[in-house]
């Protein structure tokens, strides 16, 4: 309703902005919402593939541990193998009856007492009692040489089946053999010893025990006297330290820009820390500042972890150096064997990054996207301006060429030129402009030869009227005369005796009314010869009054000649709309240009009417003269 008050200019105007801008506005909004969606759905992605990425990292570490693990502990079977293999060569193992003095350590609690235990003999020798890395120890050095790693002869403590090292040639942080520690059959922590429980059960131990000081991947094998009962156990190993690719490995891995992989043991203790600067430092009480302890709990999830799964936990780490805390975000393995948790670790600011990247990306684009909807605006503005001028100011000078032609000035012309529609309405209006001026000419002409019809029947008329009023002096005549003789024939009988004395007088009389009934008779004659007159004036009237009608009927014609023209432009008009409707938005303005033809079209055809009107008014009085 609003744009229907407005001029043409002002809505092709408009609708030209509209119809540029709202496509832009429509894209820029569609842009943008894939963007977003685009930004969060890569944002998330991002994440995944960072999470997954430090899945596929510990994934990978646990592997190469239990990889390691394997090979390790084949090696250590091996090297089982090969002892059993040396001791057999040199005898059986027996007891003396023999005893010597122990001064024996628990190699957890470091609590120290003093034993008298036998005598053990391997063939004929006695394995010796030695912490001296330089003297020999006859059998567990060979094996050493044979195959590498660490090998104990064990015997049996007490009853409960403690196992002490009477030779061996794993070494204490003095650099002297541990000779003299033993293995208690009960830990500090008050459950059996897994070591001491399966050799006990006649079945040797295989995997990860705890050496003196240190993690081991071990074997031990019970040893049996004459009865099948354990005295004794035979072990080899090598420190689990001793793996220096996979500590090497798992210390150069890195996940993201700073995040790393870390090993804790149960204890919270390092196992293999960052770049290996922390190993051996407990972490377990680390605490955040809101009183949480992430390590602990991280432990206990890894405890309760199925066989390879993944654990995940988030917390805040304070690195050293720096002010505030960051989030820490993790994937765990448990890798039970080793008493390993095996942990890659990533800061989420990390990850935040990628994000703030992409929003000022987005930012950007938006920016170009914004700046671009302004340049285009204003091209579409200038550029529609420039058409909706060209348009109305051809429309304008026909509106004005139709406002001249209503008040009768058929003289001008519209001077548009064009081959588009406008340009041929413009010609259309100049011609009936022409063929109304020929009829307005010819209508004038009909007039004129009208009005010198009429005054000639004024003449005529006139003239009619003088004849018949001199025809009526004479009738008053005659009656005068025929009262007078009335009177002198009343004289005649009242007067008989003078009728001969009269009778001179009547033939006078006679004479004299002979004289006017003449008179009479040649003033009729002449009424006649001017009637006659008249009526010949009157059919030249009527053959002129018929011109007219054959001229008001050749103005009939032209208005239909006009009404044909003005039903061509309303035709136009209709299929330059239908042509705008195939064009579609880019057509609107040319349909808006067509109803505005459409409508002037309308305006000649009722100006046309209207002149019907007075040509059927001219024609009834054509009809009545």
């Amino acid at each position: 309703m609003i744009l229907e008050n407005l001029q043409l200019r002002t809505k092709l105007l408009t609708y030209g902005v509209l119809l540029s801008i709202i496509p832009m506005v429509l894209t820029f909004s569609i842009t943008f919402y894939q963007d977003f969606h685009t930004g969060k759905m890569i944002v998330d992605e991002t994440t995944k593939m960072a999470v997954s990425d430090i899945e596929h990292i510990v994934k990978g570490a646990y592997a190469t541990c239990n990889a390691s693990q394997q090979q390790i502990q084949n090696e250590v079977n091996n090297s089982l193998n090969v002892a059993r293999d040396v001791l057999k060569q040199q005898g059986e193992s027996t007891l003396s009856d023999e005893k010597i003095e122990w001064q024996v350590t628990n190699q957890y609690t470091k609590e120290k007492k003093s034993i008298s235990l036998p005598k053990v003999f391997i063939g004929e020798n006695w394995i010796g009692k030695t912490n001296d890395m330089a003297a020999a120890s006859f059998i567990v050095d060979k094996v050493k040489d044979l195959v590498g790693g660490t090998c104990t002869i064990f015997q049996r403590l007490d009853e409960s089946g403690s196992m002490l090292r009477v030779a061996t040639n794993v070494v204490k942080k003095d650099g002297k053999r541990a000779v003299g520690t033993y293995i208690p059959a009960i830990n500090p922590d008050g459950n059996t010893n897994p070591v001491i429980k399966t050799v006990m059960g006649g079945k040797t131990f295989k995997g990860r025990a705890f050496v003196v000081d240190k993690w081991y991947i071990t074997a031990y094998e019970p040893m049996f006297d004459n009865s099948n009962n354990v005295v004794g156990v035979l072990y080899v190993g090598v420190p689990q330290e001793s793996v220096t690719s996979l500590r090497k490995a798992i210390m150069d891995t890195r996940v993201g820009n700073t995040g790393y992989v870390f090993v804790i043991d149960s204890a919270g203790n390092y196992v293999i820390s960052n770049k290996g600067e922390k190993d051996g430092e407990n972490i377990l009480s680390y605490s955040t500042e809101d009183g949480l302890f992430p390590i602990k709990d991280l432990v206990s999830q890894a405890h309760a972890l199925s066989l390879d799964n993944v654990g995940e936990k988030r917390y805040q780490w304070h690195v050293a150096g720096e002010e505030n805390s960051r989030e820490m975000v993790t994937r765990f393995m448990y890798f039970k064997p080793w008493d390993w948790i095996i942990v890659a670790s990533a800061f989420a600011d990390e990850f935040e990054s990628v994000v703030h990247k992409i929003d000022d990306a987005n930012q950007q684009k938006m920016m170009f996207q914004l700046i671009l909807i302004v340049l285009v605006l204003v091209a579409a503005s200038a550029i529609w301006f420039f058409v909706a001028k060209s348009i109305t100011t051809a429309l304008n000078k026909g509106v004005d060429f139709a406002k001249n032609m209503a008040d009768g000035d058929f003289t001008q012309t519209i001077g548009v030129k064009r081959n588009d529609e406008i340009g041929s309405l413009s010609t259309s209006l100049n011609n009936m402009s022409l063929s109304l001026k020929e009829m307005v000419l010819n209508i004038v002409k009909s007039s004129q030869t009208l009005t010198t019809a009429a005054n000639e029947c004024l003449v005529v008329s006139e003239q009619i009227s003088v004849n018949s009023e001199e025809t009526s002096e004479k009738s008053n005549t005659v009656a005068a005369a025929a009262e007078e003789m009335s009177v002198n024939m009343s004289g005649v009988a009242e007067s008989t005796e003078h009728t001969t004395a009269n009778i001179q007088m009547i033939v006078s009389a006679a004479e004299d009314m002979t004289a006017t009934i003449n008179e009479i008779s040649g003033n009729m004659a002449k009424g006649a010869q001017t009637t006659s007159q008249a009526v010949e004036t009157a059919r030249d009237v009527s053959g002129k009054v018929d011109e007219l009608g054959m001229a008001a009927s050749s103005i009939s014609k032209v208005t239909d000649t006009i009404s044909d023209i003005s039903e061509q432009t309303n035709l136009l008009a209709l299929n330059a709309t239908i042509e705008a409707a195939r064009a579609g938005e880019a057509g609107k303005g040319f349909a808006v240009v067509a109803a505005e033809i459409k409508a002037l079209a309308q305006q000649t055809a009722e100006a046309t009417n209207e002149i019907d009107l007075k040509i059927s008014d001219v024609q009834t009085t054509t009809a009545e003269s």
